[in-house]
């Protein structure tokens, strides 16, 4: 075999092998939809279109003010975890929306709560308010600051004895002392 023809051998080779090469990598492609409002979404590879089974990284990035609370529509995906602001997600055979959650600061529950204090319950009283600071503090010292902001705990308390009736704000704190703020009372 003459150089020549080795190499046009081996160029028809090559030229074979790229082409099943470029029709392997092909295949159906699916379109991933995230919708948002309060935020913005990035994708890992960037596109939003996808082979089955690929994986792609999503980041979700609130805008000032807002707090990211959690991915919907994804309860039948592959998926890290539902409130993650970053996700990875493996493609299905098929287009999906997803929906990407957000909330604004500051705009979140308010919980009152009736503590009856009368006659032989003021001690008890006390010590369920002296519980629930004790909870505040523990969900702060694990890492939940929107707590202060999301959600406010106040506690109208009836202690015993005439005009002993407060409103107090929650505050978190892990003494022994109720030094949560008293509103009225």
């Amino acid at each position: 075999m003459t150089f020549k023809k080795l190499q046009q051998a081996l160029l028809s080779v090559l030229t074979s092998l790229t082409v099943l090469i470029y029709f392997s990598s092909c295949g159906p492609v699916y379109e991933l939809s995230v919708e948002s409002s309060g935020g913005t979404i990035t994708m890992n590879p960037v596109g939003g279109s996808y082979f089955e089974n690929q994986v792609v990284s999503l980041n979700a990035q609130p805008s000032s003010g807002y707090y990211f609370t959690g991915w919907g529509n994804i309860s039948s995906y592959s998926f890290d975890s539902a409130l993650s602001d970053e996700i990875s997600l493996t493609m299905p055979g098929e287009s999906i929306r997803l929906t990407a959650a957000f909330a604004e600061k500051g705009k979140g529950w308010t919980f009152l709560i009736y503590l009856a204090g009368d006659n032989s319950l003021s001690g008890y009283a006390s010590i369920d308010m002296n519980e629930m600071e004790q909870g505040l503090y523990d969900a702060f010292k694990a890492g939940n600051t929107n707590l202060g902001s999301d959600v406010k705990i106040l506690v109208l308390a009836d202690f015993s004895g005439s005009g002993n009736t407060a409103l107090y704000l929650m505050s978190p704190d892990n003494s022994d002392v109720i030094v949560s703020s008293k509103i009225t009372g």
